[in-house]
């Protein structure tokens, strides 16, 4: 399984320059959030939490209730840390 990090991060930032380079927010948010997933499940916890945070804050200026999702996820982060 750890073989195959490698290849969802490089998906994921192959999907964050191609929303980038579209104008896409909203899609680019959804890459940042599967990087951070990807870094949260290979135990990096500050790439996970900056992932997220960028996610969030374009999906809270896109008004888009995805952004809920993404709090929960940085909840569940900060949850796991103490």
């Amino acid at each position: 399984m750890a073989r195959r990090f490698p290849d969802a991060e490089r998906t994921y930032e192959a999907a964050v320059e191609s929303a980038r380079a579209c104008g896409s927010r909203f899609e680019e948010a959804q890459a940042r959030r599967g990087l951070g997933t990807v870094a949260a499940t290979a135990g990096d916890r500050n790439l996970a939490r900056a992932c997220w945070t960028d996610a969030h804050t374009i999906l809270a200026s896109l008004s888009s209730p995805k952004a809920h999702d993404v709090r929960a996820d940085l909840d569940a982060l900060d949850s796991h840390a103490s």
